[in-house]
């Protein structure tokens, strides 16, 4: 056998070197067609494919990847699909012209952005998906492909990328939740723009992730109710985050809650379905206490938002520094990151958790949050709210005891 043909390893290209001043090149003796190439410094070393194509009567040549980021399972998928193509009669020349052709990721999610569909989601959350599609995407690789282009071995070697980046704010790496959400918007380009070619992300899937369960435990509420209460939280953070407890309401519908969705005399908050994440107008009902914070807010009253700003939205942003300074006075560890880390949707959670524990079903729990369900017999719930009331009273209550008294409502459950 020939010095340059060998059984590829990692190990075995590790181990090379090219001390040559010239291109070396070697050749797998278990997949016909993959090639490495080093170059003249020996600091790179590339995975190629090169294939004779007995139809055209050409040499086939393509890059596959750097290696090690280029494994030698996925360049050895990729030769023999190539293979198998040409077996099958596909002139691949032919077929890497037409692709050349075609729109690439970038192209499309310009073009999707364009025209989005109003009704289906709103114009923050397509914003923020912009803005991943831009951090995560647009910047790679990948995004530069057409959809083609990307087999399941590039989805795949794209995500793996994804989970060595440094998250946007604080400390470790993107986390599987995260990437399962960017994974997504590619999925979604595939759906709208080639719905005839496999979705990798139907065929590869997502990344499997626990379901968060984070709430305020009873015996962090009263903690977390006296750094509420100190003197250094500023008032528009205490005022967010008690409407957050007391409502189950997502953090962007609060900061862009609007004077006149808010009806004092009926007790309710209209969120239209322009702000509500899955689309659906949804009414909640405000406890007293939200009533009170609402009465104190009047002097904004020449804005139409609760919560004005300076920013181009008119409403505010997101309080990172005093959220953060507001966790570590009350002792609870913050962010997805650490160890029982508490993030603010997790306030909307301890409603539902504290209403789960003083009896209220899982259906009403899901109706008090907003939560999509079936339609078949949900289509006149919105107008009796009694139920939601009440539940919603009885949650309130509960945590408002816990922060007196942390051990009664483990109790609270039997006598609901």
């Amino acid at each position: 056998m020939k010095e340059n043909v060998f059984n590829f390893t990692p190990a075995k290209i590790n181990k090379l070197q090219n001390n040559s001043g010239k291109i070396v090149e070697y050749f797998d003796s278990t997949q016909k067609g993959l090639v490495l190439r080093i170059s003249k410094s020996g600091k790179t070393k590339t995975l190629r494919m090169m294939v004779w194509d007995k139809n055209t009567k050409k040499q086939i040549r393509e890059v596959l990847g750097h290696f090690p980021e280029t494994t030698l399972k996925e360049a050895r998928q990729e030769v023999a699909k190539r293979i198998a193509d040409i077996t099958r009669g596909v002139d691949v020349i032919a077929r890497k012209k037409e692709i050349a052709n075609e729109l690439t990721l970038n192209e499309a999610w310009l073009e999707y952005y364009d025209t989005y569909d109003e009704g289906k989601k709103s114009q923050a959350t397509l914003d923020e998906d912009d803005k991943r599609y831009n951090l995560y995407i647009k910047k790679h690789a990948i995004g530069k492909k057409s959809f083609s282009e990307i087999s399941d071995t590039i989805f795949i070697r794209w995500r793996k990328d994804l989970r060595t980046r440094p998250k946007q704010r604080g400390s470790g790496y993107l986390s599987m939740g995260t990437i399962n959400r960017v994974s997504q918007l590619i999925g979604v380009l595939f759906n709208k723009f080639a719905p005839q070619l496999v979705n990798p992300l139907e065929s590869v899937g997502k990344y499997v992730v626990a379901e968060r369960k984070r709430f305020l435990k009873p015996q962090e509420i009263q903690n977390f109710f006296e750094a509420l209460s100190h003197l250094e939280t500023p008032a528009y953070l205490r005022h967010i985050v008690l409407i957050a407890l007391f409502t189950g309401a997502r953090f962007q519908n609060i900061v862009a809650m609007k004077w006149r969705d808010i009806d004092f005399d009926l007790q309710l908050w209209f969120v239209s379905r322009e702000e509500v994440k899955n689309k659906d107008d949804h009414t909640k009902h405000l406890d007293q206490m939200v009533l009170d914070i609402l009465e104190e807010r009047k002097e904004y009253r020449d804005s139409i938002f609760v919560f004005p700003g300076t920013g181009k939205k008119g409403h505010l942003s997101s309080p990172k520094k005093s959220w953060a300074t507001l966790l570590k006075r009350a002792g609870i560890p913050q962010g997805f990151d650490k160890a029982n880390g508490f993030v603010f949707h997790d306030l909307r959670r301890t409603l539902g958790s504290y209403s789960s524990m003083t009896g209220s079903s899982q259906k009403l729990v899901g109706s008090i949050l907003g939560h999509k369900s079936t339609r078949s017999t949900d289509v006149y719930t919105h107008m009796d709210l009694g139920a939601e009331r009440v539940a919603i009273e009885k949650a309130v209550d509960a945590i408002r005891i816990a922060a007196e008294s942390p051990k009664k409502v483990f109790k609270l459950k039997q006598k609901a």
